[in-house]
């Protein structure tokens, strides 16, 4: 027992000093990640005053450009160029806002004037009016932006002019106003020395962050051109002594640290292994494999492992009792999954609504189409809510009936949307012996609607019909008589119920009559005492079949 606690007081020892390790490890890493990115902020901040310093060495070109650009003169000099005022104003500014180069146009982008070609070679004028709208998107305002030209690049600042008392530049552009300096060496090398710094003008941008090494940070500055597209790079390389002498420190105190973890870890390796490492194996193996085999020599031991091995063969076993078990379980819920989907296909693919409702007035169930048309799922709320949008039981619910076993049959004018359903209840006894009620519902408001319509017009034609002052039938398609107001029954008595248009006297007389109205054409025509007159009008279907006759009788009164 003694040998066995110092066993675990050895092995706890070396798992501490392997804490420690790793703890020192993790603690010189993150104070490498912390120089690292400590080099990285200051690089980025070298970058941000790298910016200011180029800002603060175009401020005279800046300064220029806005004092010139809302100036009376320069508006006038536009107008009426004078050269004399251009070399005692223009000219002699550009010393004093170190400008080498300057440019003048009116506002059809016409170059006026431009300084400086004699001493040095200008870039040509090549702003065009599309340049102009790149440099003044809102057609007022100051530009600033980078032109390369004959190998050197251009810093060039320029605005739209106005009068004097036009600083906020809200009036039309009365010219154009551009000044500028070259990037030479010495201007580049004198950035250097300002920023202490290795600088240099590329075309194009080199990688860029923190260097390999990890103690210097290169960057490339972006110089804009006229539209908006990069015309050159500023690309700049600064070295951090302070962070190289700290990280140096840290790489060789993290050595000395390694090398006196390895010991520790191969001393400890040793004891572990033969102590732990090897019961440990056996339970992994066993656990993985999910089989006791593994665990036979630490079954027929003693000690903590060995109580641990019973402890995972008892399991198993357990286990797979409940595989068992689980498996059958999962067989029947499939089963049981299968039939609620085919009876859920069924009731879904119902062209009408259904429900289930519990005795207490619950929704209990609905298909799709009924979810639908009230616009969303109901279950568990009241049927009359939902259904009806009535706040209590409806006065014509039909369930105490259904629950005694009636099937009921009704059709109701739901007052949710107004429209007629013929309505289906049934009793459903569930597995508790519960009995609820199925219901479907069919929109039948269309044919509803028809048969109100066919009365209503029924009726407006049976009282147009008895108005009528003289006789009128209506006959179908072999004269026999469909309908006839009073007039004519009154005309012709007894023999109203005998009566065919094709055997009416008034038109026996003549075949070629029968001939027309089997052909279904439009006539009149008048008895040969001349003492009856009849008007007959042919109805078609829409197909263009003859459908129906109405004939008007009129009676002629002879006067002496």
């Amino acid at each position: 027992m003694a040998q066995s606690v110092r066993k675990k007081i050895i092995g706890l020892l070396a798992i501490n000093v392997i804490l420690f390790v790793l703890f020192l490890m993790a603690f010189l890493w993150t104070e490498t990640k912390r120089q690292e990115e400590l080099l990285s902020v200051q690089g980025r901040e070298a970058v941000e005053r790298l910016k200011d310093i180029v800002q603060l060495q175009g401020q005279p070109l800046e300064r220029q450009i806005d004092d010139y650009t809302c100036w009376d003169e320069v508006v006038r000099f536009i107008s009426k160029p004078d050269p004399q005022w251009a070399v005692e104003n223009l000219e002699a500014g550009m010393e004093l806002y170190s400008g080498e180069g300057l440019w003048v146009y009116d506002p059809s982008f016409r170059l006026v004037y431009r300084r400086g070609e004699k001493e040095i070679p200008l870039p040509p004028s090549v702003f065009s009016q599309e340049t102009f709208t790149k440099l003044f998107p809102k057609g007022t305002g100051l530009c600033h932006f980078y032109l390369s030209f004959q190998g050197e690049l251009w810093e060039l600042f320029g605005g739209t002019v106005h009068p004097t008392g036009d600083r906020g530049r809200a009036t039309k552009p009365r010219g154009f106003f551009f000044s500028g300096r070259r990037w030479t060496i010495p201007y580049v090398e004198k950035l250097a020395h300002l920023h202490r710094s290795d600088l240099h003008v590329l075309l194009h941008p080199s990688s860029g962050g923190v260097s390999k090494d990890k103690y210097s940070y290169r960057f490339s500055l972006p110089l804009k051109g006229g539209y908006g597209l990069t015309e050159a790079y500023l690309q700049g390389t600064i070295r951090f002594t302070a962070v190289y002498e700290s990280a140096k420190t840290g790489r060789l105190l993290l050595l000395i640290v390694l090398l006196f973890g390895l010991f520790l870890l191969l001393l400890t390796g040793f004891t572990l292994t033969r102590w732990v490492n090897t019961p440990l194996a056996s339970l992994s193996r066993s656990l993985s494999q999910e089989d006791s085999a593994p665990l036979a020599s630490l079954l027929e031991s003693e000690g903590d492992f060995a109580d641990l091995a019973r402890l995972v063969d008892e399991n198993f076993r357990s286990q797979r009792r409940l595989q068992e078990e689980s498996q059958e379980r999962e067989r029947l819920n499939r089963r049981l999954e299968e039939q609620e989907e085919k009876l859920r296909a069924t009731l879904n693919a119902f062209p009408g609504g259904l429900a289930v409702i519990s005795s207490e007035y619950k929704m209990e169930f609905m298909n799709k189409r009924l979810e639908k048309e009230i616009g969303g799922d109901s279950i568990g709320k009241d049927c009359f809510q939902t259904l009806f949008r009535w706040d209590k039981v409806c006065p014509w619910c039909v369930n105490s009936r259904v629950k005694s076993g009636e099937v009921v049959k009704w059709t109701v004018k739901s007052p949710r949307d107004g429209r007629w359903y013929d309505i289906c209840s049934a009793p459903l006894q569930r597995p508790d012996g519960e009995i609820s009620v199925i219901v479907s519902c069919t929109d039948v408001s269309e044919r509803k609607e028809a048969e109100e319509a066919l009365q209503e017009s029924e009726a407006r034609f049976h009282q147009i019909l008895a108005q009528v002052p003289f006789p009128m039938a209506i006959c179908d398609t072999q004269g026999e008589l469909l309908l006839s107001n009073s007039s004519f029954s009154q005309w012709k008595g007894n023999a109203l119920s005998r009566y065919n248009l094709f055997k009416d006297p008034l038109f026996l007389p003549e075949k070629e009559n029968i001939k027309r109205l089997q052909r279904g054409e439009n006539f009149r025509i008048s008895s040969q005492d001349r003492s009856v007159r009849a008007l007959l009008f042919p109805v078609f279907r829409g197909t263009g079949e003859l459908h129906q006759w109405v004939v008007f009788w009129e009676r002629i009164e002879r006067h002496a």
